[in-house]
């Protein structure tokens, strides 16, 4: 890049030409270190199995200010497992099992495909539904066998108009013992009480409070009953949750959020979760499948380590570029002011401005000293 300077220089034709020049270079600087660093950042993600769909996610991940995630998948294990059965009235508990069986057969939350596998175990025959409407985050109404089921959080089936006193003993044992509770009722009257127990991720508690070192708010959204999360939230020193929310109303306590000014990463896993990550800003997909559209982020490992380094790895890129940039647009003021002054030639001058534009390449190589947790 030339200077040309006119032949009677005044210090404001001076300054005018240095702060343009000196603008061009900063811009094109920061231009090649955003582009060169997060070229390199996202295949590095890549290659440690963190899925950034863009540069601009991963750049601006870590400025989130507050984090939303449920109980299930992600405090606890994926694998759920029936404890204990609450069967209500004298009907026929093989044709129960069977006709939840069909119900649940497609069910994508954890909690239901326990469910179904234990009902899947207890039946000879599955039998097929007409209909099968989900309710995500809450539970599912199938028609099967001429008659309606509901399966759900016991939340779920109040709305739907069921009576619940009759299962009232058997729900408050369920949460004595820390178990998630599932309900089924069929044309309206509660018949059984499941409650699951999911073993909760030993690593949980540790990184989650690195992340809330991080910066952002941890706010537990759940579709389980209120004992259990404040249990959670207490364990966790959380400040925020809340509980008895199915994806719709999780998703709507989002949007209240964001309403508010601030930065909200939703956590989602399955297709169960489709509105919570709609309504986040940042939305965050885990655990195996196909992650929704949505997601400009997946985690296959559905591992919180990995959302932890997703956090860490954003700010590490970011700053790169922010050094980087700052250290461009220093060597062109230099050269700047060197040639000014007569202490380089211009081959000096020019050196230096070369340098500047390799500064952003060479800190893309940096990202690979990054140590990821998971």
């Amino acid at each position: 890049m030339g200077v040309i300077l006119p032949e009677e220089p005044s210090p404001e034709n001076l300054m005018q030409g240095l702060a343009a020049i000196l603008l061009a270079g900063g811009s094109r600087g920061m231009i090649l270190a955003a582009s060169s660093i997060m070229a390199a950042g996202l295949a590095r993600a890549w290659s440690r199995g963190l899925r950034f769909r863009s540069a601009a996610f991963l750049q601006e991940f870590h400025r989130v200010d507050a984090l939303a995630f449920d109980r299930v998948g992600f405090l606890t294990l994926s694998q759920a497992r029936v404890e204990t059965v609450k069967i209500l009235g004298s009907d026929s508990v093989d044709r129960l099992y069977s006709e939840a069986a069909g119900a649940l057969a497609e069910a994508g939350h954890p909690l239901l495909r326990a469910l179904y596998r234990f009902a899947a175990e207890r039946s000879d025959e599955t039998s097929r539904p007409l209909s099968v409407i989900r309710r995500p985050g809450g539970g599912l109404q199938a028609e099967i066998g001429g008659r309606t089921l509901l399966v759900g959080h016991p939340w779920f089936l109040e709305g739907e108009k069921v009576d619940m006193a009759s299962g009232l003993e058997a729900i408050g044992a369920c949460e004595e013992r820390g178990l998630s509770i599932v309900a089924l009722a069929e044309d309206g009257r509660l018949r059984a009480v499941f409650g699951l127990q999911v073993d909760p991720r030993p690593e949980a508690p540790s990184i989650l409070r690195r992340i809330g070192g991080l910066g952002p708010d941890l706010v537990l959204l759940t579709g389980e009953r209120e004992e259990l999360a404040r249990r959670d939230a207490e364990a966790l020193k959380l400040q925020e949750y809340r509980a008895c929310l199915g994806s719709e109303d999780r998703a709507k306590v989002l949007r209240q959020m964001m309403r508010k000014g601030r930065r909200v990463a939703a956590i989602g896993q399955g297709s169960h979760d489709a509105p919570v990550l709609a309504a986040a800003e940042f939305a965050v997909a885990m655990g195996k499948g196909q992650p929704p559209e949505r997601a400009g982020l997946w985690l296959p490992s559905g591992k919180p380590s990995a959302l932890l380094d997703s956090l860490s790895f954003s700010r590490h890129c970011d700053g790169l570029i922010r050094q980087s940039g700052w250290i461009a647009s220093a060597l062109v003021f230099a050269s700047l002011i060197l040639a000014v002054s007569g202490i380089v030639g211009p081959l000096g001058a020019v050196a230096l401005q070369v340098l500047s534009v390799q500064v952003p390449l060479l800190f893309s190589l940096r990202t690979r000293s990054f140590r990821f947790e998971s």
